[in-house]
């Protein structure tokens, strides 16, 4: 009779062991939904080959690999979110301003497909957004990106030898400032940025450079550094940073 009681007790604890693993690995696998987006001309309403889109949370606590759009401009997501209605799809071009567009729909639609229209960026826009990040004075230098997930790092040189940066942010002695620091995952991705002013630049050479701090896409990553000295009219340089860890000459200028 113990014998029996036994090989009962150790049968009824091996299906509550086997009820609860089930219930974890039930817990741990939330349900996967298939997404579609396609990102398309603001003005034309022409689908854009080779947009990338990427899906993140608001604390990009879930996020997908990026993808590439196809000819139709259309890419499909496979993804599983327990918070559906924080989940956003970020679409970026070279070329074009940043679009995003919310997914909590096609957690209960998987047939929807999500349009993000990207306006193109020209030279008058880029001037617009930099003047809206960071302060200013008779000299700022602003660095614009468009990809959230991308982290680069704005560069000056003084004249005096020292060198404005992520970690020396603030030139006591010229009153350089790099106020604007931008990182992924801590920075309001609707303003992406680094800038760096001074309210009297001393005069000198200045050396301005971008360094691509990562993380590596598989594509060169495109940015903007506009220059406004006093009232000459800015300057906007393009550059095509292709590998992470690498310094990007800008300009090199003097102040008579």
């Amino acid at each position: 009779m113990k014998a029996l009681i036994s090989t009962l007790i150790g049968i009824f604890a091996a299906l509550i062991i086997l009820l609860l693993v089930t219930c974890h690995k039930e817990k741990e696998e939330p349900e996967t939904f298939e997404a579609t987006i396609q990102v398309v001309d603001a003005d034309t309403n022409e689908p854009i080959e080779g947009a990338k889109v990427r899906i993140r949370t608001t604390d990009d606590s879930c996020e997908s690999a990026t993808m590439t759009t196809d000819e139709q401009g259309e890419c499909t997501f496979d993804y599983s979110d327990p918070e559906a209605e924080l989940t956003q799809a970020v679409a970026t071009k070279e070329g074009y301003r940043r679009g995003e567009g919310r997914l909590v729909e096609l957690s209960f639609f998987e047939d929807d497909v999500l349009v993000i229209p990207l306006k193109k960026k020209d030279r008058q826009a880029i001037i617009d957004e930099s003047e809206t990040l960071g302060g200013g004075g008779d000299l700022k230098i602003t660095l614009l990106w468009e990809d959230p997930s991308i982290d680069l790092d704005l560069h000056v040189l003084e004249p005096n030898g020292f060198e404005l940066k992520y970690t020396d942010t603030l030139d006591v002695q010229t009153g350089g400032y790099l106020d604007l620091d931008w990182r992924p995952s801590r920075d309001d991705p609707a303003h992406i940025g680094e800038n760096i002013y001074w309210s009297n630049p001393p005069r000198g050479q200045y050396k301005v450079w971008v360094r691509y701090y990562g993380p590596p896409t598989g594509d060169p990553t495109e940015c903007n550094v506009i220059i406004k000295l006093r009232n000459h009219e800015p300057e906007i340089f393009n550059l095509s940073c292709p590998t992470p860890e690498r310094n990007y000459q800008v300009k090199t200028f003097s102040i008579p």
